[in-house]
Parts: structure tokens; sequence; C-alpha cells
């Protein structure tokens, strides 16, 4: 741990002077402190690699913002383009982001993804589809749109996919750059949405014939499955980016409320940052870094760091740690093993980190 020293000037007597001194050292320690560890970089030359999940124990798979999906191989470091998506649209953060992996992928080897389009007027829409992936010949055919037309802008389009054991799919939607879309229920923007697997509407959704599992979010770029919930990270406006964890039917406020209040009609955040680091994916990381402790990791692009929250046998979020800081730019995806090794990828070269000579990849850490 870094100890900093500081000199303080004014009319602050012996024992204010200790305070803040004590006060400052705890921040340090709870806030600063970063994880001894290597970056190895393993895949660079990306195309804004934007999301990644495991194929198998061996391959990972992933998207890029242009349209591709590829697959890592651990163990031959091969890297195989997989799929084209033929009907994108990108434009500033469009394209296509999220993807995840059917639970049993063994008994049926399908892959979600979601990616931005124009319909025949040429306005950007958002689409849910499914993809069968073959062993034989690696790879992804027979497209299936599981939903269409889900109306969104050049920013705020969420864009992340989970699958859950039970047969559903959560989606992250963003507002579309329209405030008030978060709170109207007849809209699909600001929800996190929840369908069946073959994209289908649950008959237990809170809303009737409705994919909306909750409303009142504003850019919620980064969803994971743990054991005691599905949680998000969230883009705030200039302040409060959330994790919130998800729950039926809650409405998480945007843009009536933001960060951690909660009133009878809102559900506040479970963890926030008053400054912007803008939070992209998150994993769920148990026995995280060699301890007995859970915890969720959390990527961010504007202050381009990869942060640690760790849980207490309430799973309530306790502390936060750093295990990365600003060493290889704009973090945009976090993906953790079965035995625990952690996997980045980042989107140095996406819109908003297009002037870095930073080159995008996938990056291991080394304990």
């Amino acid at each position: 741990m870094e100890l900093i020293y500081i000199c303080i000037k004014g009319s602050m007597n012996f024992s204010s002077k200790k305070y803040l001194i004590l006060t400052l050292f705890v921040w340090i320690a709870v806030f600063s402190y970063a994880q001894e560890h290597k970056t190895i970089q393993l895949v660079t030359n990306l195309d804004v690699p934007w999301d990644m999940e495991w194929l198998n124990k061996e391959v990972i798979v992933f998207t890029e913002l242009g349209g591709t999906i590829k697959q890592f191989n651990l163990k031959t470091h091969q890297v195989k383009e997989i799929f084209k998506v033929e009907e994108l649209a990108r434009e500033v953060q469009s394209g296509l982001m999220g993807i995840a992996v059917h639970s049993d992928f063994k008994k049926n080897p399908f892959v979600y993804i979601v990616y931005t389009f124009y319909d025949t007027s040429f306005n950007l829409n958002t689409r849910v589809s499914r993809l069968r992936y073959s062993t034989q010949t690696e790879q992804l055919t027979n497209e299936t749109i599981l939903l269409d037309s889900i109306h969104c802008s050049s920013t705020n389009i969420g864009g992340r996919i989970i699958h859950h054991p039970d047969h559903y799919l959560y989606v992250t939607i963003g507002d579309a750059a329209y405030n008030p879309s978060a709170q109207d229920v007849s809209s699909l923007n600001g929800k996190i949405l929840r369908i069946n697997d073959d994209g289908s509407i649950p008959k237990d959704n809170p809303i009737k014939n409705s994919p909306i599992w909750t409303l009142g979010h504003r850019n919620p770029q980064g969803i994971t499955l743990t054991p005691h919930g599905v949680y998000i990270s969230e883009h705030g406006g200039f302040i409060d980016d959330e994790v919130n964890k998800i729950e039926k039917g809650n409405n998480y406020g945007w843009p009536e409320v933001t960060g951690s209040v909660s009133t009878t009609k809102y559900t506040g955040s479970i963890y926030n940052w008053s400054t912007t680091i803008a939070p992209s994916g998150i994993d769920y990381c148990p026995n995280c870094i060699g301890t007995n402790e859970s915890a969720l990791l959390v990527s961010s692009l504007k202050n381009k760091k990869l942060k640690v929250l760790w849980f207490d046998e309430q799973h309530k979020i306790v502390k936060e740690t750093l295990l990365i800081d600003q060493e290889i730019g704009r973090i945009r995806d976090v993906l953790v093993s079965e035995t625990g090794e952690i996997y980045i990828c980042t989107s140095n070269k996406d819109i908003y980190g297009k002037h870095t000579k930073m080159k995008d990849g996938i990056f291991k850490l080394d304990f």
C-alpha cells in the first residue's frame, strides 16, 4: 500500500489534523489499494471488443463493435472469426454489443447477441438474436430474431445480455438519450427486459405480455448473475454511476432520482460513485483473488480502472479495492473463469478513446 504524506496549513488544531490524516489513511486503505499482479496481453489489434463469454472452459467467445464475433482458444492462442453481422448499424456507440452463451451449452449450443441495425426508414433500432454453434465447423449460423425493432439512438443503448439457467434472457436497454422513456412502460427504453430464451414473454413478468422486468434505467452496460441475484452496472448522468440489484417490477428511479435514494416508489442503488467512472461490464467473482470472500468485478471506461466490490456474508457491498489503475486504458468488460482467473478487454479505439495510441485487446491478470 502506498502511504501519502500531506502537509496541512491553516488554523486547524492538532486533534483536527490528526483526525483528517487518519480519515485520509482509511480512505486510501479502502479505495486505493491495488492487488499486485501482472497484466498479460493475450490478443491485440482487435476492433473494439465489447463483450466476452465462455464458450467452454478453454474458449472465450467475444464480440467486436464492428459486427464480428470471434473465439479465442486459451490453449492454442488461436483467434478465429465465427460470425459476421451483415445487417449492422455502427455509429458513435452503436454496433454489435452483448453476447451470452446458453447455460447448458452442450445440450443447447445457442449463442445470443444484441446489435443495432437500421430499419426501412433508416432509424436506429436494437435487435436480440439467437445463433446456433457448430462444433464441427466452429461457426455460428441460423440466426433467429427474438426481439426486434427496439428503438435506440447512437448513445445510451445498454446492450448487455445474460442467459439464466431457468431459460430466461435478461437484456439491458438504455433510455436512447431520451430520459422520460425510462419511466414510460409503453416504451422498452430505459428497462431491463426478461424473455424466455425462445423469444416468448414469461407469464410471470410484472406487466402482462410485456418483456419489461424493471424500469427507471439510464444506460445499463453491465449485467451478471450471482447465487443471490442479478446485478447490473449503470451509467448515471453527470453524477451517480450505479450498481443495482435487479428485482421483479422495481423502478430504479431514472431520471427522477439517482444514487442510493430510495422511496416508496423508487429503489435506490446498492452502490454508487458520485464522480462518474463510466462502469461497463461486470462479473461475479466467488472466492475472489485467493480469498474466501465473493465480489463483483466492475470494469470502467472513463477512469480506466478495474474495481472490486466486496460482499459480506449478508451479500452487502462493504468495501471497494482496485485491481487495475489506468495501465491499459478503457476497460470494457471483465470475465472470470471457474477457477478464478480474470480476463479483461479494452475499448481504446471506440468513439471516446480513438485518440489514444493504445490498441485494443484481451488481457489476463496474473497474480
